[in-house]
């Protein structure tokens, strides 16, 4: 591959990159400021640090709050 086009690739990757850290950002914002995920972090947090629950089951408590699937 010519200088040129490994310039062009590597562009590429990085702006796909920025892309999906854009849509990442985003979404942690919006998920962190919903009102439903919002009333629950505390507790949760608190929870997986006392080790009264696991990660895993938190993290989903939060995505299904968030997603309305509780």
């Amino acid at each position: 591959m010519s200088e040129s086009g490994a310039f062009e690739k590597r562009r590429r990757d990085q702006s796909l990159a920025w892309m999906w850290s854009e849509v990442k950002d985003t979404l942690e914002e919006r998920f962190r400021t919903s009102t439903v995920v919002a009333a629950k972090i505390q507790n949760l947090e608190t929870r997986v640090e006392n080790g009264d629950l696991d990660p895993a089951t938190a993290a989903q408590t939060l995505l299904n709050a968030f997603l309305g699937d509780d």
